[in-house]
């Protein structure tokens, strides 16, 4: 049975990861802007297939998305923030540490995968929140109060995303709010990165 208003939602939220994307890459060098990519870009997707999932192609659909919905969880929370710190500090991203955050994401992609870890996957996102709060903060007095507070409205729409799940008068409405305002939460992320005066190598 299709569902015309999760299958927009999720397409809004999908369109929103792309251009998040697109902002990170214009405006960040190569490692903090695929550091970030490796949240948005698997937003992006499992929003894309939910949207399939929404309008009734196929019963996998859900499956693919739920796999890209983890990897934003593991792989995504590690690299925001990588990308977080890197803003704030302003300091290049070297190839070691690059690497130690994505071997890190893999792992624990593969680790909840495989070991059903509930705990990590509840866990981790609400850590990469929190960090991300703590370089907002950090950023304001620092000289980069764009970044900061750009960093701090997406923390926030993202509660209010997660929030909207089980508050709203009816789950239906409760899907779409979240794929509406977690949408407004990715491209404030992506506005930090734009708003950094640092492009590192």
């Amino acid at each position: 049975m299709m569902q015309w208003s999760h299958v927009l939602s999720d397409l809004v939220l999908s369109a929103a990861g792309l251009l998040a994307t697109w902002i990170c890459f214009q405006f960040l060098s190569g490692r903090v802007a695929s550091s970030r990519a490796t949240f948005l870009i698997p937003v992006s997707l499992a929003a894309l297939f939910g949207a399939l999932r929404f309008a009734g192609i196929h019963d996998s659909m859900k499956t693919v998305s739920e796999v890209f919905q983890l990897v934003a969880t593991t792989l995504g929370s590690c690299g925001l923030i990588l990308g977080a710190y890197a803003l704030v500090s302003s300091k290049p991203v070297s190839t070691r540490i690059y690497f130690f955050f994505v071997a890190a994401g893999i792992l624990l992609f593969f680790l909840v995968l495989f070991q059903d870890l509930g705990t990590i996957r509840r866990q981790l996102p609400v850590a990469a929140m929190f960090m991300m709060i703590i370089f907002g903060l950090v950023a304001i007095p620092a000289g980069k109060a764009g970044v900061g507070y750009w960093l701090l409205l997406g923390v926030g729409l993202s509660a209010a995303a997660q929030w909207s799940l089980g508050n709203m008068p009816s789950q239906a409405m409760g899907i779409d709010v979240f794929h509406y305002v977690l949408a407004g939460s990715l491209v404030c992320f992506a506005l930090a990165g734009r708003s950094a005066s640092w492009s590192g190598a």
